[in-house]
């Protein structure tokens, strides 16, 4: 009975002495989870006291130790996979901890180039997973026969999963840098400026394209600046930016004009919110400006020149009229109305071909039908149109085409 207590005294310490650690193992874990792993595997090589450990995985088209203890120093970092008995392990639809003995006398003498050189006498190892897909295994081997009991083999349940979960972590750290390092191009190569600032108006960061649209040389000569004071041309305009900005915290499309460094006006067309801290408090204005300057001059001669055209449109001593393809009348002016003797409204409700007599109806939709294909640029046709009073007068006509994005 004296006996049996001295196995079962021994048997707890031993316990007692892996739990703890174990538990040291957790305790030096830090955030980089290639440097966790290699923890673990020290860890299971030292429980065990085994020859060496590993964690091989699976690298491309090698396999790969990305944690090592007591390795030798000749034993190459990345393989082929072929025949190794890791590569067994990974590549097995079991989930169980693999053990086998007697390594010099197993297939593996032949096939794995390490068991026979290094004396290899019993391999213990343990699929790891990410995502269900085994990718890797965590090992030990031994120079000696060795027999794992229960809580060894709990042992590696417990540190291969935990390997499992540091892979999980690399790969959340890889998708992060991914969508980091988009983003960072989004930032750096947008032709739309991006911005960070102040409520009170200075710059904190900008990307490359917000600087160069100011013309400004670099972040922190912008960073000098106050946006108030120094890029509004009205500070009108900034004060009422900030009152809606604040309000509604978002903004979007607020046209702005804005002074370049070297003067020259900017017409900016810019979109906000805000960014508040812990305490509801705003710190920053985040948005972007988009220069729009040779588009206002566009719209604005486009409304000069309409305002022409409808003064001569409206003035005009000769019958002016606007078509859609289908011949329908969009718009006519007085002149046509006093020629026709329709009046405006009337002509909107019919056709050109309404109005043309019949003997020049078919020659009327060739020389249409060859505006719109593209055969004739413009046409010139005299023809005879049907007045309201059935009266019938010729004209002189020239007919040209005109798209916009609303009619055809």
């Amino acid at each position: 009975m004296l006996t049996d207590n001295n196995n079962s005294s021994a048997y707890l310490n031993s316990s007692n002495n892996r739990i703890s650690q174990l538990h040291k193992c957790f305790l030096k874990f830090g955030s980089d989870s290639l440097q966790n792993i290699n923890i673990i595997t020290q860890t299971i090589g030292s429980l065990l006291n085994a020859s060496s450990a590993f964690y091989n995985r699976v690298d491309g088209d090698l396999i790969c130790s990305w944690g090592k203890w007591n390795s030798p120093g000749d034993l190459k970092t990345c393989e082929n996979p072929v025949n190794r008995i890791c590569s067994h392990v990974i590549s097995s639809p079991k989930d169980d901890v693999l053990h086998i003995r007697d390594l010099q006398n197993t297939i593996f003498a032949k096939t794995d180039p390490t068991v026979i050189p290094y004396k290899l006498e019993t391999y213990i190892g343990k699929a790891v997973s990410l995502d269900g897909q085994h990718i890797g295994s965590l090992c030990v081997v031994f120079q000696r026969d060795f027999i794992p009991d229960e809580e060894e083999l709990k042992l590696f349940e417990i540190l291969s999963s935990a390997v499992s979960i540091e892979e999980k972590r690399l790969q959340y750290d890889r998708e992060i840098k991914e969508n980091a390092d988009q983003y960072i191009d989004l930032y750096k190569n947008s032709t739309i400026g991006i911005y960070r600032s102040t409520p009170e108006g200075k710059i904190v960061f900008a990307n490359p394209r917000f600087i160069s649209l100011l013309g400004y040389n670099s972040l922190n000569e912008l960073k000098e600046i106050n946006i108030q004071e120094n890029l509004h041309l009205s500070k009108d305009d900034r004060k009422k930016f900030i009152e809606i900005l604040e309000s509604e915290e978002i903004i979007h499309g607020y046209i702005v004009k804005l002074r370049k460094k070297n003067g020259v006006p900017l017409i900016v067309r810019e979109s906000a919110r805000v960014i508040k801290n812990n305490s509801g408090e705003v710190v920053f204005y985040e948005g972007t400006v988009e220069d729009i300057t040779e588009q206002s001059k566009t719209e604005k001669a486009l409304i000069e020149n309409e305002g022409k055209f409808r003064s001569i449109f409206e003035s005009g001593g000769s019958g002016i009229i606007i078509l859609k393809k289908d011949g329908l009348f969009v718009d006519v002016n007085p002149k046509f109305c006093e020629i026709i003797g329709y009046s405006r409204e009337e002509l909107l409700k019919l056709s050109y071909l309404d109005i043309t007599h019949p003997n020049d109806v078919k020659i009327s939709k060739l020389m249409m039908n060859d505006l719109y294909s593209g055969v004739s640029k413009n046409i010139q046709i005299e023809k005879r149109y049907i007045r309201k009073d059935g009266s019938i007068i010729w004209g002189s006509i020239s007919i040209g085409l005109f798209k916009d994005k609303t009619t055809d």
